[in-house]
C-alpha cells in the first residue's frame, strides 16, 4: 500500500523538452505493528532535463503480510481547519483511478474480497487519489502560490462513503497544511509537520513568492524591426512582493547593443 511520499521541486518542469528519471531504492525494513508483519519500502526518483536536476521525489510503500488482527479504530479527535471542500469519490472514481494508475490491488473496487480477504470494512480510497485531491484543493484555494516542497503522509485508510472531505488551515508564513477527513469523523495519527494537528490524510506544502515582472517600451518584442529609431527603450516594471534584480539583458539581433545591471524595486 502506498503510505506517502515527499517531493521538491528544484525548478518548473519545461513542457515539451526531453526528462530523464532515475529511480533506485533507498530504503527497505522489516516491522510488525498492530495489523501484522510489514515491509516498508523507500523509493528516490529523481527527474533532470539538459543535465540539470528539476525534482526529487520520495515515495513509500508499506507490504502487508497476513492480518494477524483488526485494524486500529482512528482515535476521536477531529480539527476542523480553516477552510473544508468536498469531492465526489465514489466505486466507479476508485475503479477508474485504479485502471488510470495500473493499480491491481482489488481493495479499491472488489468489496467482498475488500471485507473478506482484506479485512477492511469498506473499499480502501487510494493514497495517491487523495494526493490528487489534495494538490487539486491547495491549487484552487492559492492560484498564485508556486509551491517549492511537498509532502503527503498516509495515516489511516480512507473508506470509501462516496465522497472525500479536504480540510485545510495555514501554518506560518507561506506554510500550508491539509488533510482528508475520514468518513465516519475520526482522525489518526499525527503528522509531525503538522505541528501537533491530527488527520487521517496530511499534505503540507512551502511556496515562493510570486513576482509578477511586465515590459514596456517601444522595443516590437518577438519580431522587432531594426534601423528605423537610434534608440529603443525596455521598461522592467515589477509588481510582486520583493525586490526584482535584473542581472543582464540578452540581444539575438547584433543591431542592437547595451547592457542593464541594478535591481528594481
Amino acid at each position: 500500500m502506498w503510505a506517502g511520499s515527499e517531493t521538491e521541486f528544484v525548478r518548473p518542469l519545461r513542457i515539451g523538452e526531453p526528462a530523464v528519471k532515475t529511480s533506485r531504492l533507498a530504503d527497505m525494513v522489516a516491522k510488525t505493528g498492530a495489523r501484522g508483519p510489514m515491509v516498508f519500502l523507500t523509493q528516490e526518483h529523481r527527474v533532470e532535463q539538459g543535465g540539470e536536476l528539476v525534482l526529487i521525489e520520495r515515495t513509500r510503500a508499506v507490504v502487508l503480510g497476513a492480518q494477524t488482527s483488526k485494524p486500529a479504530a482512528a482515535p476521536p479527535d477531529d480539527p476542523p481547519g480553516e477552510r473544508e471542500r468536498a469531492w465526489l469519490v465514489d466505486e466507479s472514481v476508485l475503479f477508474r483511478f485504479s485502471a488510470l494508475t495500473f493499480n491491481s490491488h482489488r481493495i479499491h473496487y472488489d468489496l467482498r474480497y475488500t471485507t473478506e480477504v482484506g479485512g477492511y470494512p469498506g473499499l480502501v480510497v487510494h493514497g495517491p487519489l487523495q494526493a490528487v485531491l489534495l494538490a487539486e484543493t491547495f491549487r484552487a484555494w492559492h492560484p498564485q502560490a508556486r509551491v517549492t516542497r511537498i509532502d503527503f503522509r498516509a495515516q489511516a485508510p480512507h473508506y470509501c462513503n462516496g465522497q472525500v472531505v479536504v480540510r485545510g488551515e495555514a501554518r506560518g508564513e507561506r506554510q500550508y497544511v491539509l488533510w482528508t477527513r475520514p468518513p465516519a469523523g475520526g482522525t489518526a495519527i499525527s503528522f509531525p509537520y503538522a505541528h501537533g494537528r491530527t488527520g487521517n490524510f496530511t499534505l503540507y506544502a512551502q511556496w515562493s513568492e510570486t513576482r509578477v515582472i511586465s515590459l514596456s517600451g517601444n522595443l516590437s518584442f518577438g519580431s522587432a524591426t531594426v534601423n528605423t529609431a537610434s534608440n529603443r527603450t525596455l521598461s522592467i516594471t515589477n509588481t510582486g512582493t520583493g525586490n526584482l534584480t535584473v542581472r543582464s539583458i540578452a540581444y539575438s539581433d547584433p543591431a542592437f547593443s547595451g547592457n542593464f545591471s541594478g535591481t528594481v524595486a
